[in-house]
């Protein structure tokens, strides 16, 4: 999901020296980013990001939601929140967490 997309989206092979270009600044600010201090994933079942998220594109949503409520999160240094809770709820446990980083 948050990756390179110019080269995935286009054909690199048929690109021209401007696509190239982009391609590569993209690639280049990937490779600068660094690991977050705190890494918060709002795990939602894609059917209640579906309902919540009414203004966007149903299947992009479903689609976006399923890649995150499939992942195995446990390979990854993240604290996973169940956000099919209350807003007021999940947005407590973010607060509280936060509050523990600081």
């Amino acid at each position: 999901m948050d990756s390179p997309q110019i080269a995935r989206m286009t054909r690199k092979n048929s690109a021209t020296k401007l696509l190239k270009f982009l391609i590569r600044l993209e690639e280049s600010y990937y490779q600068k980013m660094v690991i977050p201090d705190l890494l918060i994933v709002l795990r939602a079942d894609p059917e209640i990001a579906v309902c919540r998220k009414t203004d966007e594109d149903q299947e992009e949503v479903r689609a976006r939601s399923a890649e995150i409520w499939e992942l195995d999160w446990k390979q990854i240094p993240a604290v996973v929140i169940n956000a099919n809770r209350s807003k007021e709820a999940v947005l407590s446990e973010v607060k509280n967490l936060l509050w523990t980083q600081l």
